[in-house]
């Protein structure tokens, strides 16, 4: 892919070249907006089907499921709607090239490895903060009323739909924005900072944090999104499996 340089002298890829601060604004309205629509719908049909829309300590399948349905459209249709079909942008355009083996190979490896990593990192944090040792994001995997059909529902939406919306924004935009005005790791450093701070809880915040520089790299290096996306799902479906599984087999209690 070739670079290109910017009125500030960074040299970036083209599709990180695409977006302005005009861009990014809208398609962060447009979010907002597509969210806050799709959220009313559900409260309204639960209430029709006589519950309430409360993520509390114990949300249901269908809230788990609903929550995670929206994040991935309004992330989508934000920047898709409010960017790229407002400027006449392909995927391609915007960062979704085809990736060499190379790539392939070296994504799979880092997502297997970030596993025990980032798990370490968590269970470091609790310890130095004090809190207890347990994943805060579990009543969320494991909602009540939850089966197989219910489990699969949720890998397929936070091990693929979720890491692709995520890295549409947080690496196909916001990090193509920042890395058109600053530097590589300033640029790494801020928009993993933000992609931690959405995550609402500090341990999972820290090692989401960690892994967002880890993937803002990767694209920067394989100028492509495919390479992220692949690391983010393959992490996320990993640790899915590995908790059903450990419920499976009475390791992990379930509901």
């Amino acid at each position: 892919m070739n670079e290109v340089r910017t009125d500030t002298g960074t040299e970036v890829s083209e599709a990180q070249a695409k977006w302005t601060w005009f861009d990014l604004i809208l398609i962060t309205i447009g979010f907002g907006i597509i969210f806050f629509l799709g959220w009313s719908l559900l409260g309204i049909l639960f209430r029709l089907i006589g519950t309430e829309m409360n993520l509390g300590d114990e949300p249901t399948l269908a809230q788990t499921l609903g929550l995670a349905a929206m994040e991935t459209i309004a992330l989508v249709g934000g920047v898709y709607f409010f960017g790229m079909r407002r400027r006449n942008l392909d995927w391609k355009e915007i960062g979704f090239k085809a990736i060499d083996n190379r790539w392939l190979l070296l994504a799979v490896s880092i997502s297997l490895l970030a596993i025990p990593i980032t798990g370490l990192i968590t269970l470091l944090v609790l310890e130095t903060l004090e809190l207890p040792f347990e994943n805060p994001q579990l009543e969320f995997f494991l909602p009540e009323g939850i089966s197989f059909p219910g489990a699969l529902g949720i890998m397929l939406f936070g091990g693929i739909a979720v890491p692709f919306a995520e890295e549409l924004f947080f690496r196909g935009v916001l990090f193509a924005w920042l890395r058109k005005h600053w530097s590589m790791w300033p640029s790494l450093l801020v928009s993993a900072f933000l992609f931690g701070l959405v995550h609402f809880d500090i341990a999972v915040g820290v090692t989401a944090f960690i892994l967002g520089i880890v993937l803002g790299w990767v694209y920067e290096k394989s100028k492509s999104l495919w390479t992220p996306f692949l690391i983010h799902a393959l992490n996320n479906s990993l640790r899915l499996l590995l908790l059903y599984i450990l419920v499976a087999f009475g390791v992990i209690p379930g509901v």
